[in-house]
């Protein structure tokens, strides 16, 4: 590292320092001797350095230059004003009250941001978002990504679990390998996949032991019931580049929004891909505005539909109470007893043409 004299204008609050001066700070700092060259910022340890006013840089090679930041563990770095880094190599840089406590973390977010555990990132959009867990990313206002892998892209979102994925604003993941997509969406549940991988900084857990069903009948293409816009042919190909994937369900999808979506499919999790559609299961699809998608390989493809199956796997509502209002479902029970009046009432009828 080469330092130039004329470079350093302030040590330790004292903002005109001598030649000599300078020269003792520059063999301070080669030697791996504590610098707190901010005005009453104070460095603990070895070869820590606390620039900012106000600051705190303890333990071994800390950085803490973010007016009254802190940086305490090891290789920590504190940049952005009224911050935190504290455990080992976290980053708690760019904007205000941003917080890094574990390792690994990187929190690079605008302002009042926290990233707890290890190997979460917060990108620079970010405001007022949480990261705990293990490899979480959140890149935008008011998320948070709770547990591990998650990732959430959009405002207001929030993933909890393994491995879910919240791209549609104010919308919800909760469980393992879900996707929501739609706006104000919701999915809650598992996915049918094994994890497998290893843990790092950033740790990479793939889907695996899970095959999605493809079909291609009539000219309807369905990948586990849900009718997707791609050829047999190009169906080999779509892991590797899923940008092919244009249309689900008659809606049309970003390449982003494939990716997603086709590495949703491996991992047989729960899709919430319209808007106001929400999932509860395990590897249901909800693909229509305000559709609901319940159970085990369910989907809904209708708008403002609730299904509890799919074409060619229906399931039956068990325990269902007589309905007394007009708009409430009847149970077999009550459909039989009507049944069986109206078929009373026809052999009472007169027959052989006499009139009563």
């Amino acid at each position: 590292m080469i330092i130039y004299l004329q470079a350093i204008t302030a040590i330790d609050g004292n903002t005109n320092p001598t030649f000599d001066e300078k020269l003792a700070f520059i063999d301070a700092v080669q030697k791996g001797q504590n610098i707190a060259s901010g005005v009453a910022a104070s460095a603990v340890g070895v070869s820590n350095n606390a620039s900012g006013a106000g600051s705190n840089a303890v333990g071994l090679g800390n950085t803490a230059s973010g007016n009254r930041s802190s940086a305490l563990g090891s290789k920590n770095t504190a940049s952005g004003s009224n911050s935190s880094a504290v455990g080992f190599e976290n980053t708690a840089s760019n904007g205000d009250l941003n917080n890094a406590f574990g390792a690994y973390n990187k929190n690079n977010g605008a302002a009042k941001n926290t990233a707890v555990g290890i190997g979460n990132i917060i990108n620079s959009s970010a405001w007022g978002t949480n990261a705990l867990g293990y490899s979480n990313n959140v890149s935008n206002l008011y998320g948070s990504a709770i547990g591990t892998k998650n990732t959430v892209t959009v405002v207001g979102g929030n993933a909890i679990g393994l491995n879910n994925i919240v791209t549609g604003g104010y919308a919800n993941a909760i469980g393992t390998g879900n996707t929501v997509i739609g706006q104000n969406g919701a999915a809650v549940g598992s996915g049918l996949a094994d994890y497998a991988g290893n843990l790092g900084p950033q740790a990479l857990l793939t889907p695996v032991s899970y095959t999605p069903t493809f079909s291609s009948v009539g000219g309807v293409t369905t990948l586990d019931g849900v009718v997707i816009k791609t050829s047999a042919a190009e169906w080999a190909a779509l892991s590797a580049n899923p940008s092919l994937l244009t249309e689900v369900n008659g809606q049309s999808v970003t390449a982003a929004q494939a990716t997603d979506i086709i590495n949703n499919f491996k991992q047989g999790g729960n899709l919430a891909l319209s808007n106001r559609s929400s999932v509860f299961g395990i590897n249901s699809k909800a693909v229509a505005a305000g559709a609901t998608a319940i159970g085990l390989n369910s989907v809904a493809d209708e708008a403002n539909t609730i299904s509890v199956g799919r074409a060619g796997a229906e399931k039956r509502i068990t325990n269902v109470a007589t309905g007394t209002a007009d708009t409430d479902a009847i149970n077999k029970k009550q459909l039989d007893s009507e049944v069986l009046t109206l078929n009373t009432r026809i052999d009472n009828l007169p027959t052989g043409g006499s009139t009563p």
